[in-house]
């Protein structure tokens, strides 16, 4: 029996040596062979034709129609101008998806400079004819608003219909606060904070599931705040923008407070939204509580 290990031990030994011994010549030019393949496959990637400008443009363009059937306006803005830029050579490709899309944003002077651009080529479709059509007709009606502003009595009435949508909406009544809002907005436009306030409370209506039309009016609202005053830096509406350090919960379960470096955010639990923000400290704050009385 002894001998019988002493055998299986030595032929363990010699298999595990023959497994560590030289490759056969077979298996070197395998891996040779192997070698020259994968360089040359690395070879073809590297020296494969890059994307010219008009082919990336032409890239672009094809998303357009999707980023404005989604709301996506100032994607959809983004994505032409980039094309343009690239290859202004197909810039036709794209004018009056660009067109509509200015409109839509309440850029009017820009879109003026776009049907002067069309009404001067000699090859538009029925397609683009109409689009120009009924851009001319918007930017006509919209330059007899600017002609006749609200005088002091109407913007009375619209600072109290506000008032009316503000309360509305702290009631959560928001197809009162849509309506009330929109109906201001309408009136006192361009007022992007107005407009960006009915379709909030559209959103929260709809439980935060936003549709193209919302989408559509968001980016007009920041169109228009940045228009009257320069680049709008717009804050995570839900979300921190710094770490969280401490959370707390209301003795009724209804609220839930939140320290994120130097910014305290209360959220209103069943509604998931922010209702109130507590800044202006100097330092990271550590920690959040509510009061034995919740208030």
């Amino acid at each position: 029996m002894r001998y019988a290990w002493l055998v299986l031990l030595w032929l363990t030994f010699t298999i595990a040596c023959a497994a560590g011994g030289p490759v056969s010549p077979t298996l070197q030019a395998t891996g040779s062979a192997g070698a020259l393949a994968s360089a040359s496959a690395s070879t073809s990637i590297a020296t494969a034709p890059k994307q010219t400008p008009c082919e990336l443009a032409a890239g672009m363009r094809t998303r357009v129609p999707k980023s404005v059937e989604g709301g996506w306006l100032d994607r959809a803005l983004r994505e032409i101008d980039r094309a343009d830029a690239l290859c202004p050579a197909t810039a036709n490709v794209s004018q009056a998806a660009l067109l509509s899309v200015l409109i839509d944003l309440g850029e009017f002077a820009r879109a003026k400079a776009v049907v002067a651009t069309m009404e001067g080529r000699s090859d538009l479709s029925d397609a683009e004819k109409a689009t120009v059509i009924s851009a001319r007709k918007t930017i006509a009606d919209e330059d007899q608003r600017a002609a006749s502003p609200p005088d002091e009595p109407t913007k009375v009435a619209m600072r109290k219909q506000y008032g009316v949508a503000v309360e509305a909406y702290r009631k959560n009544d928001y197809s009162t606060a849509v309506r009330e809002f929109r109906a201001v907005w309408e009136v006192m436009r361009p007022q992007g904070e107005t407009l960006h306030a009915a379709t909030q409370a559209a959103l929260d209506q709809a439980r935060g599931v936003a549709t193209p039309a919302m989408r559509r009016d968001f980016d007009r609202a920041l169109d228009e705040m940045e228009a009257a005053r320069g680049k709008v830096a717009l804050e995570v509406p839900n979300g921190f923008g710094r770490a969280v350090r401490s959370v707390a919960w209301s003795r009724d379960g209804k609220w839930l407070a939140v320290t994120a470096h130097d910014v305290s955010s209360v959220f209103d639990v069943s509604r998931l939204r922010v209702t109130g923000r507590l800044v202006g400290h100097t330092s990271r704050g550590n920690s959040v509580v509510f009061s034995p009385t919740a208030r």
